[in-house]
């Protein structure tokens, strides 16, 4: 009966986990490709400039622009999710002002 015991180097170690770090999960990139589906048209265009300053390869044709998500860079993927959170807390601020302007307004202006 023969034994086979692979060594595993701390290198190897490090490179494999380097590897999947890469990578992100596909459910965190299916979350951002609602995400940027579900945003204005300018936004889009936003995101889609991000990509093209960092060389991503992108497809277009007459029914609008595609790009596979899952060969991007982690860095790129980190620097699209800091865009969807800034465009999230902008929502967020500009629906809290809309609120307070129609109390004010139902407060101050509204003929009793």
């Amino acid at each position: 009966m023969e034994v086979c015991v692979e060594t595993v180097t701390k290198e190897k170690v490090l490179n494999e986990t380097e590897q999947v770090n890469k990578f992100v999960h596909c459910d965190a990139l299916d979350a951002m490709k609602t995400k940027i589906e579900a945003m204005d048209k300018y936004s889009q265009l936003q995101v889609l400039k991000l990509l093209t300053t960092e060389k991503c390869r992108i497809n277009e044709n007459k029914s609008g622009v595609y790009v596979n998500l899952s060969f991007l860079d982690k860095s790129i993927i980190d620097k699209i999710e800091s865009f969807i959170a800034y465009r999230e807390e902008q929502e967020e601020e500009f629906k809290t002002a809309e609120y307070q302007k129609m109390e004010y307004q139902n407060s101050f202006f509204t003929e009793k």
